[in-house]
Parts: structure tokens; sequence; C-alpha cells
């Protein structure tokens, strides 16, 4: 009796045994697996840091507005005196055609009158 409890305890301590080397060969993974985590991570912190410093501040911002607020007063300007430019181009062609309507009326008027 006394050999088949030895017989059992040493299946017992094998089988443990085997199952403790398995269960550290899983911890040895997972702290490798782990050890990957967090080198990943502190490469995605470095990259975030990378783009936060690239990133405009609220002055930046500010100034770009002032900059395209002053650009866009300038370019409104610039049309409004364009569109008087041709108002006033306009006007002088009208005048311009209506004397050589009235030279064409006064040169019809001699060619009858010989």
């Amino acid at each position: 009796m006394e050999d088949k409890v030895f017989s059992l305890l040493e299946r017992m301590y094998s089988d443990l045994s085997s199952k403790i080397d398995n269960m550290d060969v899983q911890m040895q993974e997972m702290k490798t697996d782990m050890q990957e985590m967090k080198t990943d991570m502190q490469e995605m912190k470095t990259d975030m840091l990378g783009i936060k410093s690239n990133m405009a501040t609220k002055q930046d911002l500010a100034m770009l507005e002032n900059k395209m607020d002053a650009n866009h007063k300038a370019l409104y300007d610039g049309y409004i005196q364009n569109a008087e430019d041709i108002t006033e181009i306009k006007a002088k062609l009208d005048q311009l055609t209506d004397r050589v309507e009235n030279q064409e009326i006064r040169l019809q008027i001699l060619k009858s009158a010989k």
C-alpha cells in the first residue's frame, strides 16, 4: 500500500512539476509581451510629444486670424477698386461709342449733301 501511495505521490509531483514548468514558460511569455507593450507605449508617447510640439498654439491661431483678416480687407479693397475702375471704363467706352456713332451720322449727312 505504501508503494501505491508513493507511486501516486510521484505521479502527482510529476504532473504538478510539469504544470508549474508550463506556468513558468507562460509567465515568461507574458513578461516578454508586457515588456514589448511597454516599449510600444514609450514609442507612442514619444510620437505624441513630437506631434504636440508641432501643433499650433492658441497664440499662433490668433496671429493667423489677424493676418488673414488684414489680407481679406486688402483683397476686398482691391475688389472694390477694380469694380469702380471697370464702371469708369464702361462710362468712357459709352462716351466713345456715342462719339463714333455721331461721327458716322455726320459722315453720312456730308456724303448725302454732295
